[in-house]
This record gives C-alpha cells, sequence and structure tokens, in this order.
C-alpha cells in the first residue's frame, strides 16, 4: 500500500504554472479571510476606515497576478471571503451563525465585486508602472 501511495504522490505536479495559478488562488482565500477577522476584530472596529487596508491589499492582489485573468479570480476571491469572513466574525445574533450563511454569501458577492474591481486596477497600474514587466 504505501508503494501505491507514493505512486500517487509522485504524478503530482509539484511545480509549474498550474501549482503557481492555485497557490495564488490558496493565498487570496487565505489573505481574504484573515484581513477580514483583523477588521472585525482588532483594526478599525466598527469603522469605515477598514476600508482602507482591505483597499490596499486588494491592489496588492491585483499587482501580484497575472494574467488579467487571474487578477479578476484572485480578486474577486479576495473580495467574497474578505467581506463573508468579516460578516461571520461580528455576527453576535441569537439565531444560529448557519441560518445567516445565505445573507453572509450574499454580501460577500458584493465583497467579490469590490476584490474584482481593486484588484483589475492593481493588475493595470502594474503594467502602467512597469513597461518592462511583460506580464503574460
Amino acid at each position: 500500500m504505501v508503494g501505491h501511495s507514493e505512486h500517487i504522490l509522485a504524478t503530482l505536479p509539484v511545480s509549474g504554472p498550474h501549482v503557481n495559478k492555485n497557490m495564488k488562488l490558496l493565498v487570496s482565500i487565505v489573505i481574504g479571510v484573515v484581513v477580514g477577522v483583523i477588521g472585525a476584530r482588532f483594526l478599525f472596529v466598527g469603522s469605515a476606515l477598514s476600508l482602507i487596508p482591505w483597499s490596499i491589499v486588494g491592489l496588492v492582489i491585483g499587482w501580484w497576478s497575472k494574467p488579467l485573468k487571474g487578477a479578476l479570480v484572485n480578486g474577486g476571491l479576495y473580495g467574497f471571503f474578505l467581506a463573508f469572513s468579516f460578516m461571520a466574525a461580528v455576527y453576535q445574533g441569537s439565531a444560529p451563525i448557519v441560518s445567516r450563511i445565505p445573507f453572509f454569501a450574499t454580501l460577500g458577492l458584493v465583497g467579490a465585486v469590490c476584490g474584482l474591481i481593486l484588484s483589475v486596477i492593481g493588475n493595470f497600474a502594474k503594467k502602467k508602472l512597469n513597461p518592462h514587466n511583460k506580464v503574460v
């Protein structure tokens, strides 16, 4: 059985464009959750100032992503998970949190649109500010 699992592990890609792309997706999700929880519990709690670091991170994700399609996906995931985790972290209602998931997901879609817009701006800024950097 050990030989079989070693064979499966040997066939998994450990480098290349697919791993890099999937890693960026995962990192975008994790960053969204972390930034959402930090905004809900620790930094600028209850203040619209939370939007400043959230926006900066969205721009950086776009700068970091390539090509534009990557910025769209990474930014959308970042925004969705940021908004969803923020709502879950600040929820203090008496109803079970599970009953609020559809509402949080709807607000997550709004966050996804915002994250998508910010990441596209960051991606375009990268192209304009660094014309020698070929973004593929």
